[in-house]
């Protein structure tokens, strides 16, 4: 079994889907009854339209399968008791994240919820949980509602909220004298002042950029300047606004004009380009 993904020629309606994902099997013929999970159900969510998250499903689902193939489990076939052995394998052995072994059985739960739809198997062995929380009356936090209905699959692991660990500041100065690319040193220092997500430097927009440039220069030295992030590079697609500083601006506007050579040795920028999409190579540090 392999996992792989569709280009701009899969049409569904006469509508383009690239970067679906798709399995075959060991005489790469196509295995409809789990592809039509990602084609009937994932694609008709409007909820869920994010290539990314459909990369993620596919790979976990991968996952299972290649697990229950290599102990002998018929997926259709798999209980309760075979789930929670995935589960504490992808915990114990694999060393994975309770998070992540949450999102994953929470992928399963999906598809076999799909499958017995589709009439693939009887019942789906990870069933929901509700569990209900209250708030009292007097109290602001949701006093409007008292009540508060918690759903979660019965097989979701106990997760330990634990505070983030940051960089003092000499490791982040340690990180940055080590970096010799200046679009890298660029790329982090706007993660690093913006908190912005790796993907969301990646895939951002030069006309966004510029447009910050120009505010800076109509603003002048020690302005503050709103950074505006659209919705389609997101995480969630959510649009956000953040705060840029004029010397961050300056140092932009230096990369734009080419005063400030991007690095092409090894080492420099190669990384980065192996990670990103061709859609992001469109973007400011990709143009």
């Amino acid at each position: 079994m392999e996992l792989f993904f569709t280009d701009n020629k899969f049409r569904i309606g006469g509508h383009s889907f690239p970067k679906v994902p798709f399995f075959v099997d060991d005489q790469y013929k196509l295995i409809d009854e789990i592809n039509e999970f990602f084609t009937n159900d994932l694609l008709v969510d409007g909820q869920i339209n994010s290539p990314k998250t459909w990369k993620s499903y596919a790979y976990w689902l991968s996952d299972f399968l290649q697990w229950a193939e290599g102990n002998g489990v018929n997926w259709k076939a798999a209980d309760k008791k075979e789930i929670v052995a995935y589960r504490n394998w992808s915990l114990e052995d694999c060393g994975l994240a309770p998070e992540t072994v949450n999102a994953r059985i929470g992928v399963l739960k999906r598809f076999y919820s799909y499958a017995a739809r589709s009439g693939l198997v009887q019942k789906n062995p990870i069933e929901e949980v509700t569990s209900k929380a209250f708030a009292h009356a007097d109290s602001d936090f949701l006093s409007h509602a008292h009540k508060i209905v918690l759903k979660r699959n019965d097989l979701s692991v106990k997760v330990s909220h634990e505070l983030p660990q940051v960089f003092s500041d000499h490791e982040i100065k340690r990180l940055f004298s080590e970096v010799k690319s200046e679009r890298l040193r660029l790329m982090m220092r706007l993660m690093l002042e913006c908190g912005l997500r790796r993907d969301e430097v990646a895939s951002l927009p030069s006309s966004v950029v510029e447009d910050a440039i120009q505010s800076a220069q109509q603003q002048g030295p020690g302005s503050e300047l709103s950074f505006y992030l659209p919705a389609r590079i997101c995480k969630g697609g959510k649009a956000r606004s953040v705060i840029l500083s004029y010397p961050t601006a300056m140092k932009l506007m230096q990369y734009c004009s080419g005063s400030m050579i991007p690095d092409t040795h090894q080492g420099g920028n190669i990384a980065i380009l192996n990670e990103v999409s061709d859609d992001q190579k469109t973007t400011f540090f990709f143009a």
